[in-house]
């Protein structure tokens, strides 16, 4: 869907707001070009493993995905701050091994922090930006991310819920999950409190929103889903009550 470019809220803004909003867009572009790189890699990774074709299908369809997601982006930021997003090829680092696991296993870990968890909590941050935004151009390309994304965080479910993962695999993943949490939260808590309604109002809130979205998102889908799968969440369960709470002010 065509992005509604005469946004009538953006004249609105003084010239330094304007420029601000779109430089968080273009931040967020470059952000979603390095997690369609981290699907390629996924991709690519799980195709050498022998791994089940309709993965590497989804994985490497998320990454197109994310790709289109940057040039969203880039078309809203450039629309606020008036100027072009630099540009550059994004290509994600080799994947590391989670301490003494084996290449597969980390492999399989890395799944789960991505689809999973990162894109299970993009998909409640969207909806909270949404829900803040007043700016059409904003809803609308948040809408357009959201869509996907909750499609990228299905792979990893239906990967952990597929005969190709064992009980020992859901044994590490339990045991892995309160790292992988930790990793996830400083990831989407890593962000300035953003307190100016200017980035509230043009689909870019701060870091308490980034926050609830996190402890809703584990909360209310993360961990129900690994029960699902038959993921041991006891460790998790403690591990989110341990970091405390926080008031969700936009």
């Amino acid at each position: 869907m065509a992005l509604p470019l005469d946004e009538p809220l953006i004249p609105e803004l003084q010239a330094s707001a304007a420029a601000a909003v779109g430089e968080l867009w273009h931040l967020r572009a470059a952000s979603e070009l390095r997690v369609g790189a981290q699907f390629r890699r996924l991709a690519f990774e799980f195709r050498a493993q022998s791994s089940s074709p309709e993965l590497g299908a989804h994985l490497q369809q998320a990454a197109l995905d994310e790709a289109r997601h940057s040039e969203i982006c880039t078309t809203v930021g450039n629309r606020y701050a008036s100027r072009a997003a630099p540009e550059g090829p994004v290509e994600a680092p080799p994947l590391v091994r989670f301490g003494d696991a084996d290449e597969r296993s980390s492999l399989l870990l890395h799944l789960v922090l991505l689809s999973c968890i990162n894109e299970g909590v993009s998909t409640f941050y969207l909806r909270d930006a949404m829900k803040h935004s007043r700016s059409t151009l904003a809803r609308e390309a948040l809408r357009q991310l959201l869509s996907d994304d909750v499609q990228h965080a299905r792979i990893g479910w239906m990967h952990l819920a597929s005969p190709a993962v064992s009980r020992a695999d859901k044994r590490l993943v339990s045991a892995a999950l309160p790292t992988l949490l930790g990793l996830s939260r400083t990831a989407w808590t890593n962000v300035p409190a953003r307190a100016e309604i200017w980035f509230v109002e043009h689909g870019c809130p701060g870091q308490a929103v980034a926050e609830q979205a996190f402890r809703d998102a584990v909360r209310e889908l993360v961990l129900p889903g690994m029960a699902h799968v038959g993921v041991d969440t006891a460790a998790a369960a403690r591990w989110l009550a341990s970091v405390g709470t926080v008031k969700c002010e936009p």
